[in-house]
């Protein structure tokens, strides 16, 4: 996700997470969801993640395996008939510089690329994905109205 030294670890890495891992980013939603319990996000983690891998859920964690950021997404039909990445409930620790965000941009972008989307809509509650407002700007995101970002997948 991040570009990396030769020999050297990404700071960031992104990776799917089921209901048997959901666990592993509860602390980071609760920072968010204060009134979310565990077994709800079990729950959601769970529905969310679909068999037909079309839809799922995605922590950004550090190479110790602590969860930075978090987010769900799906695959969804538009007007124009074209395959849009949507990503929701998108939650994203504050860090300083902009690994954590690039990350997160790499990650979303790359879902993207592997099912064939020509767009991605963000939509998250804020402050869900305030610390990266800024990043997402610089990498052709567009504020589309309230916390909904829009792109065009970037196939680079």
């Amino acid at each position: 996700m991040t570009q990396a030294l030769p020999n050297e670890q990404p700071l960031f890495r992104a990776e799917p997470l089921r209901a048997a891992s959901a666990g592993r980013a509860y602390s980071l939603i609760r920072l968010f969801e204060m009134g979310l319990d565990q077994r709800r996000w079990n729950e959601f983690v769970r529905r969310v993640s679909r068999a037909d891998k079309s839809g799922g859920v995605i922590m950004i964690q550090d190479s110790r395996g602590a969860a930075h950021a978090v987010f769900a997404w799906r695959v969804a039909p538009s007007l124009r008939g074209e395959r849009v990445l949507s990503v929701n409930d998108m939650v994203v620790g504050s860090l300083p510089g902009r690994a954590l965000c690039e990350s997160l941009i790499d990650a979303v972008n790359a879902l993207a690329l592997e099912h064939d989307c020509l767009s991605i809509e963000i939509e998250s509650a804020a402050p869900g994905v305030g610390p990266c407002r800024e990043t997402m700007n610089a990498r052709g995101f567009t504020l589309v109205e309230g916390a909904r970002f829009s792109a065009r997948v970037n196939a680079a």
